[in-house]
């Protein structure tokens, strides 16, 4: 995955890889000293997204959450970022 790229392309991206893979083996958010971490295992790979702030966090996702076949995989992760 390309970095330091617009984050509608990143969300376009990780939405393209969780609508084509055949198993999710997880889909995690975890807040970190510096920053947020959006982490997704497929059968095919490992990806990590890295945000500095909560509300660039909270932006993606609702933007993942436009492209995405599985929208309360989505809606789980904005819940759960309040409470990290």
């Amino acid at each position: 995955m390309i970095v330091n790229q617009e984050r509608e392309k990143t969300a376009q991206q990780i939405a393209g890889i969780l609508n084509n893979c055949e198993m999710l083996l997880g889909l995690d958010i975890e807040k970190r000293v510096d920053k947020y971490s959006l982490f997704i295992k497929t059968d095919q790979l490992s990806v990590e997204y890295k945000e500095f702030t909560k509300d660039g966090m909270e932006w993606l996702l609702s933007k993942l959450k436009d492209y995405v076949v599985n929208k309360d995989d989505i809606d789980e992760l904005l819940e759960e970022i309040d409470f990290i």
